[in-house]
């Protein structure tokens, strides 16, 4: 069986369930930003795939084999699932900076956006922000993921957005650092999480596929409240 990238990463996925890092966390640094006027929000290039996870698969009780048909099984789910809501029309990250430079223009933050090349590691996001010769008092880097998540074979399918936000300031110094999510979530998770509304559950892959309108608000729909939460907590006193 001839791994495909998304199945390599479901694969690696499945087997880090339980292995729980705590996620990165700095309160905003309001004494040390209060010199910030402009921000460059830096966000990731659209989606082009959607995935469709069962975390609690059965096969991933059978071995290295079992895992390898499970998330073939999954990989196969979820191209159906890109192929109902429709990348070019589901957009999250346009859609998540969109949102997010309103919210901070209320604020009194004067806001531009750079994309970042695909694949962009944490790492390197300030220097690709720099190299494209954006500038500005600060640079808030958001990664945003969207999926459908379902806890195993007789569980219903939640929306599922992941995203982190750190802000940084011109000597690329950390002011601010949290991690949220939205929907599907596990009791180990230690991001700022948000429920999805019971409207947005689907009780198995065909039912999520038949509706690719609510498919796509139920991902959509968490788009504000991460926005939200972000420029509430980079409100300066």
């Amino acid at each position: 069986m001839k791994l495909t990238k998304p199945l390599l990463m479901l694969v690696v996925l499945i087997g880090m369930v339980g292995c729980v890092q705590a996620p990165k966390k700095q309160a905003f640094n309001q004494a040390m930003a209060t010199h910030i006027k402009t921000v460059v929000i830096a966000r990731d290039q659209d989606q082009d795939r959607y995935e469709a996870v069962m975390l609690g698969h059965p096969g991933m009780g059978f071995g290295l084999i079992g895992g390898l048909v499970a998330a073939a099984d999954m990989q196969s789910k979820g191209t159906r699932l890109t192929e109902a809501i429709k990348p070019a029309e589901t957009v999250l990250q346009q859609r998540f900076e969109k949102v997010l430079v309103d919210r901070l223009k209320t604020l009194g933050y004067s806001v531009s956006t750079v994309m970042l090349p695909k694949d962009t590691k944490d790492a390197d996001v300030l220097a690709s922000v720099r190299k494209q010769g954006v500038k500005s008092d600060a640079v808030l880097a958001v990664r945003l993921n969207g999926a459908y998540y379902a806890a195993g074979p007789a569980s219903d399918y939640f929306p599922r957005l992941f995203a982190t936000a750190i802000l940084y300031d011109a000597s690329d110094k950390e002011l601010y650092a949290d991690t949220f999510s939205y929907g599907y979530t596990t009791p180990q998770s230690k991001s700022i999480h948000f429920a999805a509304g019971e409207q947005y559950r689907f009780a198995n892959i065909d039912g999520l596929v038949a509706d690719p309108q609510k498919a796509r608000d139920g991902l959509i729909a968490g788009l504000d409240i991460f926005a939200t939460q972000i420029a509430a907590d980079l409100k300066k006193q």
